[in-house]
């Protein structure tokens, strides 16, 4: 399987990607990978370990000469979003990924790639076995978890820090180089309402899918669709003189993934049932009309379902105001660069049945205290409501280094040597472990690449086949000069 892959070039690098791509990994399950690494350090006779969170650290003694240099570390992180298409059916505890190869992309069919971050994790490897690289000593660290809670970076020994940088190989898009990332926050309103039986009444479900989803950073400037709030605002939408009842509800795949279908299942009158598909159809018309080209594959669904239990109709109407008031998408530019944002808040799950719902969103920003705003107009639309709760976990720091460092400067030079472009230096929406690790090294210099990466956590996900060449050539000259 995936032998379209192993014969891509450069076939060191795709030839470890190969292996990843048939190595089970999701977040939070990264034992047959770190094994892999493992077996892989063996094979090259490098030093490795797992450290006691679970992390994997590789060295590779410095080439004759360069013995004196400081090390340089190379960091990308285990673990994958698993999502699939919506019928596929897939087990991320099982079974590989399968890949294709099409119009210069590698994808996967029917799933997430895994190429965040898998691919960083095949460059890592291709270097610490080229036999001809010329480089200081080299440390790679392949953390877990980066997509859930970074336990792998907040976790890790401040001293495998030390060096003279670390470039981490977690980027997206060919040509651009980060010195800056997003902090985050991941917030969860809760509504505890009253289950109340729906004796008599029928139940209908509906279904909006087909949306393109996507990284909630990597793809929040595209203004896709979300299909969890676009499927409670036309429900919010339905004309008063049809009455109705929330039973269920669920959408999403991950929390910090833009989601591309959502369920719901409505308790009503029998009688109401033509009216209210007509008045969803409408809706939709218009919701499709607002998207155009940008969502092509948009539907919306019907069908019978069962709902013992439903919120009454002045709860229904006071959670959908609840999911109405949050803000969606991208909510302000950088100052510093327009063309990237600044922040963002994306609904990426939503789940529930009976009187207790749950909508799941991701609040990133480059700015600590924007960040904290944010969280705030949130904790503002819940108080009013007695039956929500809104709870903040998982805050992870901004990151807002320098491009002004030997690291940055001579892997800007390298790149452009390599590609025979000037690379882009700025700053990422999403967020990157290289935030953590400024908080445990403050001072270390760090610089993030990555070859281009299209819809990352979602099942459209796809590498640029160039770009990995043109990197892997980058970063062996840059260790060649560093």
């Amino acid at each position: 399987m995936n032998e379209c892959i192993a014969g891509l070039s450069p076939t060191q690098v795709f030839g470890h990607f190969r292996d990843i791509l048939l190595t089970p990994h999701r977040s939070g399950h990264e034992e047959g990978m770190a094994e892999l690494l493992l077996g892989f350090a063996r094979a090259h006779g490098l030093p490795a370990r797992r450290d006691q969170v679970g992390n994997v650290i590789i060295e590779r003694p410095a080439s004759a000469g360069r013995e004196g240099h400081g090390t340089v570390i190379l960091q990308a992180h285990m673990d994958m979003v698993a999502v699939r298409g919506e019928g596929v059916a897939h087990d991320f505890d099982r079974d590989p990924i399968e890949a294709v190869v099409e119009g210069g992309m590698v994808m996967a069919k029917g799933t997430t790639l895994g190429a965040d971050n898998g691919i960083g994790v095949a460059l890592a490897m291709a270097l610490l076995g080229d036999p001809g690289l010329s480089c200081p000593p080299l440390r790679a660290i392949l953390t877990v978890e980066e997509e859930t809670t970074m336990r792998g970076a907040c976790g890790l020994d401040p001293t495998l820090l030390e060096g003279q940088g670390l470039i981490n190989l977690d980027s997206e898009e060919d040509g651009c180089i980060y010195v800056a990332c997003a902090g985050s926050l991941a917030a969860e309103i809760r509504y505890a309402g009253q289950a109340q039986p729906t004796t008599g009444l029928a139940a209908l479900t509906v279904t909006l899918r087909g949306l393109l989803g996507g990284h909630s950073g990597a793809d929040i400037h595209l203004r896709r669709g979300n299909a969890i709030l676009d499927l409670l605002s036309l429900l919010w939408q339905l004309p008063g003189e049809i009455p109705w009842r929330l039973a269920a509800l669920s959408g999403g795949q991950a929390q910090n993934a833009i989601p591309a279908a959502a369920t719901a299942t409505l308790a009503l009158d029998p009688a109401d049932l033509p009216r209210a598909k007509e008045a969803l159809r409408q809706g939709f018309l218009g919701l499709r009309a607002t998207y155009g080209a940008a969502e092509p594959g948009l539907e919306i669904d019907f069908g019978e379902g069962t709902a013992p239990s439903a919120l009454g109709e002045d709860e229904t109407r006071e959670f959908l105001g609840l999911a109405a008031a949050l803000p969606n998408g991208a909510l302000r530019q950088s100052g510093v660069d327009p063309s990237v944002v600044e922040t963002s808040l994306s609904c990426g799950l939503a789940t529930g049945g009976g009187g207790d719902f749950t909508l799941c969103t991701y609040l990133r920003s480059l700015k600590e205290e924007a960040l904290d705003a944010l969280a705030q107009r949130l904790l503002a639309i819940a108080a009013p409501c007695a039956r929500a709760r809104l709870t903040l976990s998982g805050r992870h720091p901004c990151w807002d280094g320098s491009a002004d460092t030997p690291l940055a400067r001579t892997l800007a030079a390298c790149y452009q040597e390599a590609s025979g472009t000037a690379p882009r230096i700025t700053a990422m929406h999403a967020g990157l472990e290289c935030a953590e690790f400024t908080r445990l090294s403050p001072g270390l210099a760090i610089a993030s690449i990555g070859p281009t990466l299209l819809s990352p956590h979602s099942p459209a996900e796809r590498l640029r086949i160039a770009g990995v060449g043109t990197l892997y050539e980058a970063l062996r000259l840059t260790l060649a000069q560093l």
